[in-house]
């Protein structure tokens, strides 16, 4: 049995076709037909099949879908929601769901400001949680793990996140100290060390916590890049050039263009991407405080 556990969705398929693998469709047999497979793997997508189809792709028949890809329009949709999800989140810098960032490098800089606790911009946001901060001098050595109360995320939008001592008096020689006299020794000569700060942490969109309407605007979005970038290759004529035809109607005469800039789905796909530009600006503007959005 295959079951897409897309949030808030719940969908499942059925058929006998492709009995060698085990895939089963919708809409081929009744459940009573059903073999139910608990080991198929399932993937972490945020929109279901049905919905985009249902949403941007109203009226595109199944056959001329698997015509042009070859394969089953499932696996195309699918295929095409990964792809549109990676898409939006270069585009907007915010992955929709949180993702973990591995060993994330920042430098040590002593500035007088920061004298009092050590500060990193993350490259990623919105900052979700920290899971580990260490000291490292190369890649290989780490000197300390930093104790996870003396982390703090200081702007989870913005990236910040400073590290502040809680025992004894807050100053940053004490906290190098508790690492040890030898980093003590280098830090006291040296005002700037590269790399010298790793972060282990999760960033993008608490998924679950986030508005109804929010997740169903991204939803929409990643259906709308979906498609975007599917309509120009499902035109049945790819474009018309041009068309004539008799007073009498005995005679039509009609030539086509291989662009689909002329393509029947042209309006609907201009469209789209209007919508989707005006909706990148929104989004960047709410959840990318530290960019100038212009």
């Amino acid at each position: 049995l295959h079951v897409d556990t897309v949030p808030d969705y719940y969908v499942i398929y059925w058929s006998a076709s492709y009995t060698d693998i085990n895939v089963i469709l919708e809409d081929e047999l009744t459940p009573e037909d059903i073999l139910i497979q608990a080991s198929l793997p399932i993937e972490n997508l945020l929109v279901p099949v049905s919905y985009v189809m249902d949403q941007c792709l109203r009226g595109i028949e199944i056959s001329t879908i698997e015509s042009y890809y070859q394969t089953s329009y499932r696996t195309t949709i699918r295929q095409q929601i990964k792809a549109a999800t990676d898409q939006l989140e270069t585009a907007t810098g915010v992955y929709f769901q949180k993702k973990l960032i591995k060993n994330e490098r920042h430098d040590y800089d002593m500035t007088p400001i920061y004298e009092k606790y050590w500060t990193n911009t993350l490259y990623h946001t919105p900052i979700v949680s920290i899971e580990k901060a260490a000291l490292k001098l190369n890649e290989i050595e780490i000197i300390a793990e930093i104790p996870p109360g003396w982390v703090q995320i200081g702007n989870s939008l913005e990236g910040v996140v400073k590290i502040m001592p809680y025992s004894g008096s807050y100053n940053g020689l004490m906290f190098i100290y508790t690492v040890g006299v030898g980093i003590a020794i280098l830090l006291a000569g040296s005002s700037y060390i590269p790399d010298f700060f790793s972060y282990d942490y999760y960033a993008g969109l608490d998924w679950d916590n986030i508005e109804a309407n929010e997740k169903e605007m991204i939803r929409y979005a990643i259906s709308r890049r979906v498609a975007i970038n599917m309509l120009p290759n499902l035109d049945v004529h790819r474009g018309l050039s041009s068309e004539s035809k008799s007073i009498d109607g005995a005679s039509k005469s009609t030539s086509y263009t291989s662009s689909a800039t002329f393509g029947e789905h042209s309006a609907a796909i201009e469209n789209y991407m209007k919508q989707e530009a005006a909706w990148i600006q929104s989004f960047k503007k709410k959840y990318l405080t530290r960019l100038k959005v212009g």
